[in-house]
């Protein structure tokens, strides 16, 4: 699995020693969130914009928090590209909801506006579906494949997570996204040491921050913690699907 250390923003300067630690750990790539950046995401966008300038190479992604679902997304990102606010683009977009409304009207406008703006395809674009403080959030398997297969054939990785902040989902639930939506499916809350490998057979990527920072939210890892899950995420010894 790959793994993506989540960096909880302070500064920009605390951000880039952290992605530091976390790329000289083995990670393979960190997404910025910034919960008090407000809706303009202008701290964000600073301080992704001093990360990526440090790791020009590596993998960096970011959540615009209360940009909207991923097409908003995506055009609140464009917006502060061609503005300069962000002087480069990120190489991954996370959103906690892949699309606000019913049916698939959002996910047509959304393949329609990628497919206008080229310059956004290195962009890969990680949707929220059954994930926590949604309305659409559920642990129910069943449901959550559902919801995994309609949104699918639009997004680049389905992301889910368990019903709040370090809550883990069940594996009932991982195994029927990937399964039945056939997709790559990343889990976005409640990893640690202790259940990593159980999603090893169905998960592809892993977003985490709780079980790797001195506390939650700080927006330091524990080093000791941050290099022994990037090393379980890793390893390639694991149980095959049943």
């Amino acid at each position: 699995m790959k793994i993506y250390p989540v960096v909880h923003i302070k500064t920009p300067e605390i951000a880039v020693l952290q992605a530091d630690l976390a790329f000289t750990s083995g990670a393979d790539g960190v997404y910025l969130i910034d919960h008090g950046s407000g809706v303009n995401n202008s701290h964000l966008f600073q301080t992704f914009n001093v990360v990526k300038a440090a790791h020009k190479n590596d993998f960096v992604g970011i959540n615009p928090l209360g940009a909207g679902d991923a097409l908003g997304s995506l055009k609140v990102i464009k917006t502060a590209y061609d503005r300069g606010q962000l002087k480069y683009l990120p190489d991954g977009l996370w959103v906690d909801q892949a699309k606000f409304g019913s049916g698939e009207t959002a996910f047509e406008a959304l393949k329609a506006y990628r497919q206008g703006h080229p310059e956004l395809n290195g962009v890969k674009v990680l949707g929220g579906v059954a994930f926590k403080y949604t309305k659409d959030y559920t642990d129910a398997p069943q449901e959550a494949a559902a919801q995994a297969v309609q949104a699918a054939p639009f997004l680049d990785v389905i992301t889910t997570s368990g019903e709040g902040t370090g809550r883990p989902p069940s594996v009932e639930k991982i195994k029927a996204m990937k399964e039945i939506a056939g997709c790559q499916i990343a889990i976005a809350s409640g990893v640690s040491i202790g259940n990593v490998k159980t999603y090893a057979p169905y998960a592809d990527e892993l977003l985490v921050a709780t079980s790797i920072e001195t506390q939650p939210y700080s927006g330091i890892f524990d080093l000791n913690r941050l290099k022994q899950l990037i090393e379980a995420a890793h390893d390639r010894v694991v149980a095959t699907r049943q």
